[in-house]
């Protein structure tokens, strides 16, 4: 008999206090399934134990998030040119980046290697993993799948991805800047640099997170679909839309499996891209939290 998907925990009015969340709190629910998603490949066991905790309150608490954020903008509250995207790395900081540089392989990439963790602050790595699971836990009880790191890709020859002093910023670049040209050459010239660069990167630009995005979130339903999802992946199966729409559209008119398909799916696989989180993390990051 085939295998069917226990939907017994699943309940929509859970939900509601979405509509109350501005971005901080959905950074909080997006990086919550995002690191169970990453689990699932390191510990089965463990990725179902903090999914539990989503099936008893989806709603993730933000856990004194905002002053995580708020410690970014104190910390360039003394240079006023400096912002969360745009900021000056000071010479110090590029020569001993460049010192270490020239001791590894040309085409390392820190950004996408596992020993660039130590250019990372605790708290950044603490981002990626819900602190859902129960401090008794014995992480040794549970057994590890750790993949291959695959080999890193190449860097443009010219300026490598670095992290410098700002320790947490993954996906910054060093960059030079002719000031004694005028204001409209160096923007014109600055944007054709930054599309050209994230070609050569490969690098997809993020997208700005409005007030109406978060409406249009809650709107097609998208955290029910990923946790209706989650579940079924945990359970070894596959949730169609047909299903879906059933659970998350009930008693909506019309064809609700077409809303799925459309919307919601191609939405929520967006929010559970890593790229995704940390545009929303950067937005959070110049943002000063309330």
């Amino acid at each position: 008999m085939k295998k069917k998907l226990d939907t017994s925990w699943f309940e929509l009015k859970k939900y509601d206090g979405l509509k109350a969340l501005d971005l901080y709190g959905w950074e909080r629910q997006i990086s919550a399934r995002q690191g169970i998603r990453a689990f699932l490949g390191l510990s089965h066991q463990l990725a179902v134990r903090w999914f539990e905790d989503i099936k008893v309150c989806p709603i993730v608490e933000e856990d004194k998030g905002r002053e995580r954020w708020g410690k970014w903008r104190k910390s360039d509250a003394n240079h006023p040119y400096n912002t969360n995207s745009v900021f000056n790395i000071p010479a110090e900081s590029l020569k001993l980046f460049s010192d270490s540089l020239r001791l590894r392989p040309a085409n390392y990439a820190p950004q996408d290697s596992l020993s660039y963790h130590s250019y990372r602050e605790k708290a950044e790595l603490s981002e990626a993993t819900p602190d859902l699971q129960d401090k008794s836990i014995d992480s040794a009880t549970f057994q590890w799948n750790i993949p291959p790191t695959p080999p890193p890709p190449e860097l443009p020859d010219d300026t490598p991805t670095i992290g410098g002093d700002r320790g947490s910023f993954l996906n910054t670049t060093a960059v030079m800047i002719d000031l004694s040209a005028s204001d409209k050459q160096i923007k014109k010239d600055f944007d054709h640099w930054l599309s050209e660069y994230k070609k050569a990167m490969k690098c997809e630009p993020g997208e700005f997170i409005e007030e109406k995005d978060l409406e249009g979130w809650v709107r097609n339903r998208l955290l029910p679909y990923l946790d209706l999802r989650l579940a079924a992946e945990l359970d070894g199966l596959r949730l169609g839309p047909a299903g879906a729409a059933k659970l998350i559209f009930p008693g909506f008119s019309g064809r609700t499996a077409d809303r799925i398909s459309r919307t919601t799916k191609p939405h929520a696989d967006w929010l559970m891209e890593e790229r995704s989180l940390l545009a929303i993390q950067a937005q959070l990051r110049s943002m000063t939290p309330e």
